[in-house]
């Protein structure tokens, strides 16, 4: 399981429970869109470092990864398909 974000959720409790959370986030995802204004716990990251050789010798073996909110990651997913999708009609094939 990978580890959750800043706002402590776990992604396998929004997987668990989705059939009860998808109307509350929904409205919450409607509400950011509509402001333009996401939840400010959204905006951040919990840093860890991850060997990238095991074992580590020096500083420059570690990598930072951040640990971002699911439900952010799952907003940005939506907007990114709703703009691919907009804006592929518009934008000739060879410019990908």
């Amino acid at each position: 399981m990978k580890a959750p974000g800043p706002d402590n959720i776990p992604s396998k409790i929004l997987k668990s429970f989705a059939y009860i959370l998808s109307e509350p986030i929904t409205d919450i995802f409607n509400v950011s869109l509509s402001s333009g204004v996401v939840p400010e716990i959204w905006k951040q990251a919990n840093i860890s470092s991850i060997p990238k050789e095991s074992p580590p010798k020096i500083l420059c073996d570690f990598r930072p990864i951040s640990l971002t909110s699911t439900l952010s990651k799952v907003l940005e997913e939506f907007v990114v398909d709703w703009i691919t999708e907009d804006i592929c009609d518009k934008i000739d094939a060879k410019q990908f």
